[in-house]
């Protein structure tokens, strides 16, 4: 394996190395241990998850959130550190 390549999850360096016409599920077949959903790490979503809702409730000027606004937010945090990665 080259030192380009060090580092990065089996599944993705076997996906480089596959011969052309492999699909998704013959890699994630030869890799089960290795979930299709990616790890957040829980620590980082919470902290980022008050930060936002610290946010709103600033820009918003409300001492109180309306029922679902934090889901929104949750799921907007979510998405953009799944993005990240």
């Amino acid at each position: 394996m080259t030192d380009d390549l060090a580092g990065l999850p089996p599944a993705v360096v076997a996906a480089l190395h596959a011969p052309e016409g492999t699909t998704t599920d013959e890699i994630r077949a030869r890799f089960p241990d290795q979930s299709a959903e990616p790890h957040l790490d829980e620590h980082a979503f919470r902290h980022r998850l008050d930060d936002a809702c610290y946010d709103w409730q600033v820009r918003n000027s409300w001492l109180q959130m309306p029922d679902g606004v934090r889901a929104e937010l949750a799921d907007s945090v979510r998405e953009s550190m799944i993005a990240e990665q």
